[in-house]
């Protein structure tokens, strides 16, 4: 046996070996015969991650790179069954599985925690990619086909429909245009992903061409973080014969050609005054990772909350938000750093006077970064390095990715610490002044505004292109059903009877409970104090997301919002307050900040400052915070519209939804930013004094004892409490509401009010969402209709509403804790036919096979791996034992078909 494996490991050659003491691993390099490269990350973290990584240079807009990653995952020679991929998913325990098409490359990445799932997705992950099937049938349904909808021809297709989404969003739209002009000359020029006007040109061949092209060993790398690599299966592919004479591809470096852009570039249409986008774009050729982590910091300089040197500007009202492609961006062996802002007046009414402002502050920079802000976002970077993470072996991927495909050392994008300290001194001898001198020259200046024809031009893009098509016949979808059977499959004896609990120590101090457990936190230790709001007003509920969104944005009466922000930089991880309605009646602010452990008494300090003095009556910022939030408002209209869609059915029949309802917050926020910004003088102050006294009564409301509870997940041997005690001690003496009994709660009838809406957006594809009340934790039907909704999602909505109707996403979910069960669809350019499917739902059909499939699915989510700093938090906060998680668990594995008969025909 021994020799056996030697022999396997022989094509094998380690050519390079490093202990990486950042991230606890030891790196391993490999080369393989065939020129294929392996890079093992020797680590003993579970959480096995491997990846199939490709580089694929696209050459038009046509999507080719995007549509043969989807069609890749459709079957392969040993597994010739419909979508291996998708079922897979179902078969398996993965902690993740996907498929990511690049600028520049197609990838394949999943991990898992258990060893024979690991080995199952494996050895379908690599006869996908070496030995895929690219049938036609799958082209049209995945890329693009011609059907026939109410007696006219139209294009379908999942990527289609998928980027027709996409594109809509005026961020990615503009995004785009920077590449195609910066990078003119390049592969990073084109939409790898697909421009919904060019894809309709792609041909069946061009796939199979890539594809023979792409996807030979001399090309492939591999990637895997764990203990040990599959060496033998990896070589079974590599020497087989029709892989083996598949020729390499010759990268050729190219140099941009940056090309002028148009005065003024057109976006999807959105409502409102100042919609138009700014940037100023810089293209820099890498040189090392030092100047990689160097322009991450100039970044932070720039662009931090609060307190970046460009920050100002938006104060000032010249922009509302930076977008969201703003700092840096890496493709190949260049940087594209944009400057960009949205919000800005129409037609460049003010751009001569933010081109202003931002070189004034390169002028400065040029000479001296200011030393407190280059602490404050040395910070913040150290931050981003050490931060403990659930999926680290996926985040190295990412993060190694341009260096492995453009023939980089990636020892040193690992050996993380050792370049941090070299960015450190080569600070503190000037470099960030010397780069900005040297590399921030010559810019490009992108505009762009909404065009109320966008969407139309594109309309009639789409009718002509099908005008042209002389021959018009219906392109069928793949409907051919095979055995999946033959797919390896995780059984339900390998789901692990018994969750993996975390206990808490419980200490009390003045009245305050404590729960604090010990993680793996990496010098960190995590805070989160939650306040039980109870029963809470339709007054109070309005202002719940504005007081979680702005709270941490102002500043003290002693202390600036921009000062204070700096303070949050340098001393903590990140300072940040959400909400929910967790039960039937209970509504949850949580404010959870962290620091290195040498710095809690500055986090504690900085927050104790904040909820005992802050100055909220600054019209000026309050101005600014409006627009900053009014934009990601809109900006989210688009690109969350499944999760809005999901949101309202919910909230018609569920208190917890109504509470959090985010479609009803975004319309008050919206109308609320823009009548404060319409009035003048003392009507403005009307508003702030509304939004201070709002905030001042639910920061009255959570400082009592009785409502406050603190969660705490560190990795000291022993907890230094006295920062807590001064912390508990400086809220105390502030709130003289403290020690008082609990406040009554609010006594208010929700009555569920079952009806339809239709909520209109600028946009070309749709999201659907039907929603049913069922029973809550606790009840013995919540087991059967847990795994009801992954019957449902994995097989009959998956093939009616993806495979046939063309939508990009589809899936079901339970909510065990909100009482809800949700259908729902995404990028669908179907409205009344996903209803219909919802309507004649059925399980004539129902199988063994699905009911095991579904409960794997469960369990692959029940048993997701989580941040080592939110374990615990969760089932503390429900107030779920141990033993009521594990009888849940039971109950799940014990669920049989006529269980979910019965539970079907009575949602």
């Amino acid at each position: 046996m021994f020799g056996l494996i030697l022999k396997f490991r022989s094509s094998f050659q380690l050519k390079h070996s490093k202990y990486v003491p950042a991230y606890q691993l030891t790196l391993k390099e490999y080369i393989h015969d065939s020129k294929a490269k392996l890079i093992h990350l020797e680590t003993d973290d579970p959480n096995q991650t491997f990846a199939t990584l490709f580089r694929c240079e696209p050459d038009s807009d046509k999507g080719t790179p995007h549509i043969l990653e989807h069609m890749i995952c459709c079957g392969s020679e040993k597994y010739p069954v419909k979508d291996p991929f998708m079922q897979m998913d179902k078969r398996s325990l993965n902690s993740y599985f996907n498929a990511w098409t690049g600028t520049d490359f197609i990838c394949f990445p999943f991990a898992s925690l258990n060893q024979k799932d690991f080995n199952n997705l494996l050895d379908v992950t690599l006869d996908m990619v070496f030995k895929a099937k690219l049938d036609l049938a799958d082209f049209y349904q995945e890329g693009i086909r011609l059907d026939m909808e109410n007696g006219q021809f139209q294009f379908k297709g999942v990527v289609y429909n998928e980027m027709k989404g996409a594109m809509q969003n005026s961020q990615s739209v503009f995004e785009q245009y920077i590449f195609q002009h910066l990078m003119h000359g390049t592969i990073y020029q084109y939409n790898s992903g697909g421009e919904p006007k060019e894809i309709p040109k792609l041909q069946y061949q061009e796939i199979k061409d890539m594809y023979q092209k792409v996807f030979s060993p001399q090309n492939a790398i591999f990637f895997h973080y764990g203990k040990e690599p599959n060496f033998k299966l990896i070589e079974e592919y590599l020497g087989q014969s029709q892989t083996k004479n598949r020729k390499a591809i010759k990268h050729i470096h190219q140099i941009p050609q940056p090309q002028d852009p148009p005065e003024i570039l057109p976006l999807p249409y959105q409502v409102g005054e100042n919609q138009a986008f700014l940037s100023i774009s810089y293209l820099i050729e890498q040189k090392d990772n030092i100047k990689y982590l160097a322009l991450e910091l100039l970044q932070l300089i720039l662009f931090n909350e609060q307190s970046g040197l460009l920050f100002p500007i938006l104060e000032d009202s010249l922009a509302e938000q930076f977008t969201k492609s703003h700092g840096t961006e890496q493709l190949g062996n260049y940087f594209v750093f944009n400057i960009g802002f949205q919000g800005v007046k129409k037609n460049r009414q003010n751009q001569s006077a933010i081109e202003e402002r931002v070189f004034k502050v390169f002028d400065i920079l040029k000479d001296k970064v200011p030393q407190d802000i280059i602490d404050s976002s040395l910070h913040q970077l150290e931050v981003s390095i050490k931060q403990p993470y659930h999926d680290q072996g996926i985040r190295i991927l990412q993060t190694l990715i341009n260096p492995l495909l453009n023939n980089q050392k990636i020892e040193s994008y690992l050996q993380i610490d050792k370049s941090f300290d070299q960015l450190k001194k080569k600070v503190q001898d000037g470099y960030l002044s010397q780069l900005i001198r040297e590399e921030f020259i010559n810019p490009k200046i992108f505009f762009a505004q909404p065009d109320k024809h966008y969407i139309k031009e594109q309309l009639n893009h789409e009718k002509h292109l099908l005008s042209q098509i002389k021959d018009k016949q219906i392109q069928q979808a793949s409907k051919q059903v095979f055995d999946s059977s033959i797919l390896p499959t995780l059984l339900i004896e390998d789901i692990q009877k018994k969750s993996d609990w975390t206990n808490f120590n419980k200490f009390e101090y003045k009245g305050v409970q404590f729960f604090e457990t010990s993680q793996k936190t990496n010098g960190i230790t995590y805070f989160k104090f939650q306040f039980n709001l109870g029963m809470i007003s339709d007054q109070t509920k309005q202002y719940l997301d504005m007081f979680c969104h702005l709270i941490d944005k102002f500043g003290t009466n002693s202390i600036s919002h921009s000062q204070l922000r700096l303070l949050i930089n340098q001393y903590t991880i990140g300072l940040e307050c959400t909400y929910d309605c967790v039960d039937k009646i209970n509504t949850y602010i949580t404010i959870n900040i962290a620091s290195f452990h040498r710095n809690i008494q500055y986090a504690l300090d900085i927050l104790s400052q904040l909820l005992t003095d802050i100055k909220i009556n600054d019209r000026k910022h309050f101005s600014t915070l409006l627009r900053n939030n009014q934009a990601d408002l809109q900006d989210n209209l688009i690109k969350e519209q499944t999760k809005y869609a999901t949101q309202s059915s919910n909230s018609t029949i569920s208190y917890q939804f109504s509470i959090t309802d985010i479609n009803f917050h975004t319309k008050f926020q919206l109308n609320y930013a823009t009548n404060y910004l319409k009035v003048d003088g003392m009507k403005k102050s009307l508003y702030i004094d509304d939004f201070e006294f709002q905030m001042t009564n639910m920061l009255q409301l959570c400082m009592n004892k009785n409502n406050m509870k603190v969660i705490i997940h560190h990795d000291n041997k022993h907890l230094d409490t006295k920062p807590l005690e001064t912390f508990i001690d400086s809220i105390m003496s502030h709130y003289k509401a403290f020690n008082q009994d609990p406040f009554e709660d609010f006594a208010q009838d929700f009555t569920p009010s079952f009806q339809n809406q239709f909520i209109k957006l600028p946009t070309q594809v749709n999201s659907n969402s039907r929603s049913y009340q069922i029973p809550y934790f606790g009840h013995d039907d919540l087991p059967s209709l847990a795994v009801l909704s992954d019957v449902l999602s994995n097989d009959y909505l998956f093939t009616e509403i993806r495979e046939k109707g063309g939508a990009y996403g589809v899936g079901c979910r339970v909510r065990p804790f909100k009482g809800i069960f949700n259908l729902n669809s995404s990028q669908d350019p179907n409205i009344l036919k996903t209803f219909e499917i919802f309507d004649q739902v059925n399980l004539s059909n129902f199988t063994q096979q699905q009911l095991d499939e579904a409960k794997l699915k469960v369990f692959q989510t029940l048993d997701a791996p989580l941040e080592p700093y939110h374990k615990g938090s969760e089932f503390l906060t429900l107030k779920i034992t141990e033993d009521q998680f594990n009888k849940y668990r039971e109950q799940l594995l014990s669920v049989t078909q006529s269980d979910i008969q019965r539970v079907f025909e009575h949602i």
